[in-house]
């Protein structure tokens, strides 16, 4: 995987603005961490760790059970960072690429679909509040979503096709509540920081928030 490292974080490849929908005030500063599982429409998973505290997130990609690389946001500076630690190298990208800055998106969803209560429902142990977004222009499907108040975050985020079936499902469970180092959001002393290489278009059609799969860096960034 030398040189491989940009990765699609999870919650931004389904749609990253979902983050903070239900919430019409300031975001808590709740501290956690998760297993962050994704899981496509013929059922396949794949496994993340996410750390949140505040408005920082951190989310690791698994790989047999080793951390292969990580995305850090960091909303305080306007960046992401895609973190490669065999290659001691990361990428910074600006939050507001491929839309997946949250309050942006968060204005986006609010502002482009019709919004549905359909009241409490306990999920990995958590009082969720579940909602049903459908998007106003055809083609586009809709979103549901389980949020806790008590995480100020979402445990569940299903995308729908026009027919409501599952495309793809962002869930977070195993959570562990509690203090997050602050070290967990920087990154690691003599990391060389790299250009970011030329984002892909968004193909025709795409929901806005989602993104489409980032080009592999070659040796050396080429």
């Amino acid at each position: 995987m030398k040189g491989r490292i940009l990765y699609v974080p999870m919650m931004v490849t389904l749609i990253g603005g979902l983050l903070a929908v239900p919430a019409a005030t300031p975001l808590l500063a709740a501290e956690f961490s998760a297993d962050l599982v994704r899981a496509d429409e013929y059922g396949d998973e794949e496994t993340a760790r996410v750390y949140v505290k505040g408005e920082l997130r951190r989310e690791e990609i698994m790989d047999e059970g080793e951390v292969e690389g990580w995305v850090i946001f960091r909303p305080d500076k306007g960046v992401l960072w895609n973190v490669s630690p065999d290659d001691e190298m990361y990428v910074e990208v600006p939050l507001n690429i491929g839309g997946n800055d949250v309050l942006e998106q968060v204005n986006r969803l609010e502002g482009s679909t019709t919004r549905k209560s359909l009241g409490m429902e306990k999920l990995n142990g958590f009082d969720c509040e579940k909602t049903q977004y459908q998007y106003q222009e055809g083609g586009q499907g809709g979103v549901l979503v389980w949020y806790s108040k008590a995480l100020d975050y979402p445990i569940r985020i299903i995308q729908q096709d026009l027919a409501g079936k599952a495309m793809q499902t962002v869930e977070i469970k195993n959570v562990d509540q509690g203090p997050v180092p602050t070290s967990k959001f920087e990154i690691p002393g003599g990391y060389e920081k790299m250009t970011m290489p030329a984002m892909p278009e968004m193909p025709e059609g795409m929901p806005e928030g989602m993104i489409p799969d980032f080009p592999d860096m070659g040796e050396g960034g080429d």
